[in-house]
């Protein structure tokens, strides 16, 4: 069983991060189309609509895919992320899975 979640673990992180990558590319679009919205509409400059731009590594390729989102968006996705993260390893734990020393 424990040789089994060795495997599990690291293929359920990898479809993860394909995941996120791809739920990162829809954003991004969305967010083009709301910084074209933005630009024609009288926008406020306040700290909470502000956009803040990363380059994230896209999993199956050496691009990277500039995505721009708000800090509150940002926030967001990591504590999904997380959230995320933390499901599987206690799924893993709970399998017999968990890392032994």
């Amino acid at each position: 069983m424990a040789n089994i979640c060795k495997f599990i673990v690291p293929a359920l992180i990898a479809f993860l991060v394909t995941q996120i990558s791809w739920a990162d590319e829809r954003l991004a679009e969305g967010k083009k189309k709301a910084v074209l919205n933005s630009k024609t509409s009288a926008a406020t400059s306040t700290p909470e609509k502000k956009m803040i731009c990363k380059k994230i590594k896209v999993t199956g390729t050496h691009m990277k895919r500039r995505v721009c989102l708000s800090a509150a968006g940002w926030e967001n996705l990591r504590m999904k992320t997380q959230q995320q993260l933390d499901d599987i390893m206690s799924s893993s734990v709970s399998a017999g899975g968990g890392m032994r020393r």
